[in-house]
């Protein structure tokens, strides 16, 4: 009996223990996240793509985590900016909305930017400096020093950091499997590119390369012929050494494999692959996930670029801190911080085609299991990597490949005359350099 009376007393004590610790722990949640601190990224990925859906999942969990700032619980809202047209580019709309928005002083906390980008907000004070939270926090300085050569240069400014490389995609080459049965030009150079289109034109009896009349085109080009830079640095001023002869050899080059039936010009060369017309396309690895998506419709191949002579072009952002506002600085660097560890990375680029930034990731595990379930697109990658170009560092690059992106239409698509376009190419460079004080002694082009 006294054993009982014992028994019932310790379970009482137990659970009036029990009961305190409950109260004191609803106590401190209520404490801890009783308010939201809300932070809105602006990224270019579309609710239905594979990167839309990628980034929206990391989005969620980062939500569901219950990260704070002195005891306010971070919101990430995601907003995409582009358009519902699935061959539109989002960037652009981007870029725009950026513009804009700087203008009004109503910016988002967190974006995406391409480095030029960077460049010219950096010049007005738009984004914020890192180099605080990169010296001072472990994890942002392991990822920093861990990034490939080629990568790290793009987070600086003057030698400070102003942006955390993210999605970055290579230039590569999709083959329609209905017309090659297997392509790698691994180890060619651009001649050995030109033989290959003209033998699979005779056994085609068809343009193999569909190209869109575009800047990318020529920048691609021009990096795997060349093998130059498009400017030259001297004494503080930027010389547009791609302009006009280079210029006018790869437009030249260009309209030969045109007019040889190796090329066609099109205006969306992807909806044309997607519809089995195109043999060979130029995309980025970005799409590799979307089209094995497609597989069901039609079977394609991956090709890295004959890039033997010459250089690769990368694509793709880096993540800018665009708050002014100290708490969400803080917020925004906590999301980056979600977004570049190991296991959330590597889950991007698996469930995107984006290539890793850092040499750890490249060696990661999980992101090595899928590598090797997917050879061709590691065969890529290995041949890729050590070729990389970086858009150039001058920040009035975005106008130029506009100006590019117009002498190609004109040209391709308005049959204009070379001479005369790149003449007007070459006086609208240097009239944005003298511009922005990127050349001092300006004269104009006759």
């Amino acid at each position: 009996m006294k054993n009982n009376k014992k028994n019932l007393i310790n379970l009482k004590i137990l659970i009036t223990i029990l009961l305190i610790f409950l109260m004191i722990n609803i106590t401190f949640i209520n404490i801890s996240y009783s308010n939201e601190l809300k932070i809105t990224f602006w990224h270019t990925f579309s609710e239905n793509s594979s990167k839309g859906k990628a980034i929206n999942k990391l989005i969620n969990d980062f939500n569901n985590s219950n990260i704070s700032i002195n005891g306010d619980k971070i919101i990430v809202e995601g907003i995409y900016k582009g358009t519902k047209n699935k061959y539109s580019n989002p960037y652009i709309v981007l870029f725009n909305e950026l513009i804009k928005s700087g203008a009004k002083n109503e910016l988002p906390d967190l974006s995406l930017a391409y480095e030029n980008w960077i460049l010219q907000f950096n010049q007005v004070g738009l984004v914020n400096d890192l180099t605080p939270y990169v010296n001072n926090d472990k994890e942002l300085k392991e990822y920093i020093g861990d990034l490939i050569p080629t990568f790290k240069q793009s987070a600086y400014i003057n030698n400070k950091i102003y942006s955390i490389p993210y999605n970055k995609s290579i230039y590569v080459f999709y083959y329609n499997k209905k017309y090659i049965d297997n392509m790698d030009l691994s180890n060619n150079n651009f001649n050995d590119f030109i033989s290959y289109l003209k033998l699979l034109k005779n056994k085609l009896n068809k343009a193999p390369l569909y190209l869109e009349p575009s800047e990318d085109t020529f920048i691609i080009t021009y990096l795997l012929i060349s093998k130059k830079d498009f400017f030259k640095n001297e004494n503080n001023e930027i010389d547009p050494i791609f302009l006009p002869d280079e210029a006018k050899n790869i437009i030249n080059t260009l309209k030969n494999l045109e007019s040889q039936g190796l090329i066609k010009f099109t205006d969306n060369s992807y909806k044309d692959f997607l519809s089995n017309e195109a043999p060979i396309i130029l995309s980025t690895s970005s799409r590799y996930v979307d089209l094995i998506n497609k597989k069901d419709s039609f079977d394609f191949g991956i090709s890295s670029l004959p890039a033997k002579d010459g250089y690769i072009h990368v694509a793709g952002t880096n993540l800018v801190v665009l708050s002014k506002d100290n708490k969400k600085e803080k917020a925004a660097i906590e999301f980056i911080k979600f977004l570049i560890n190991k296991p959330n990375f590597s889950y991007m680029l698996i469930n995107t085609g984006y290539i890793p930034t850092t040499n750890y990731l490249l060696s990661y595990k999980e992101y090595q299991e899928y590598l090797n379930k997917n050879l061709e697109y590691k065969n890529v990658l290995e041949n890729s990597i050590n070729k990389l170009y970086l858009q150039p560092p001058v920040w009035a690059w975005e106008n130029i490949r506009w100006y590019l992106n117009e002498t190609m239409f004109n040209i391709f698509s308005n049959n204009n005359d070379i001479n005369e376009e790149i003449l007007k190419l070459h006086s609208k460079v240097i009239q944005i350099l003298s511009n922005q004080n990127l050349i001092k002694n300006y004269q104009s082009v006759n």
